[in-house]
């Protein structure tokens, strides 16, 4: 009787310390995944180079978990901008984030992109931006659709 009435004193003793680590931990409000990871394509502009696309701009936020850009093109007759065109790529390409980054640790982007579609009809290049996120619940991160003319 003595021997079973340790063993339920140290389980009762092991049950409370048990109880009690499980209280220590992180306080406050809980974070949103991906909070603090996120970053945003700023400042982006856009230039014809011999027949190509040159794209320049920054990131905004923590861009340093930008691991994969894709520039996707459209030829244009339009000149100027129409936003209730409907986007149609024709083209798209990928360009890892040490490809694309002009200077490591300021954010800072440049690309060129030369589509292989060529006409002397087209008269500008309806683009965009999608950046992939090196964490994986992330979503892509878009920008607008703009237009580069010759």
């Amino acid at each position: 009787m003595h021997r079973q009435s340790h063993i339920l004193r140290g389980f009762i003793l092991l049950c409370m310390l048990l109880a009690g680590v499980s209280g220590c931990g992180k306080k406050g409000d809980p974070s949103i995944p991906g909070e603090n990871r996120q970053f945003a394509f700023t400042q982006l502009d856009a230039t014809l180079l011999n027949e190509c696309i040159q794209i320049q701009g920054s990131l905004s936020g923590s861009w340093w978990n930008l691991e994969q850009i894709y520039v996707e093109v459209q030829p244009s007759d339009i000149l100027g901008n129409c936003d209730n065109c409907p986007f149609l790529p024709t083209e798209q390409a990928a360009f890892s984030a040490s490809d694309v980054f002009a200077e490591w640790g300021n954010g800072k982007i440049n690309l060129q992109f030369c589509p292989t579609t060529s006409s002397s009809e087209i008269t500008a290049w309806r683009w965009r931006v999608i950046g992939k996120n090196m964490v994986r619940d992330l979503p892509y991160v878009l920008t607008p659709v703009q237009i580069v003319q010759y």
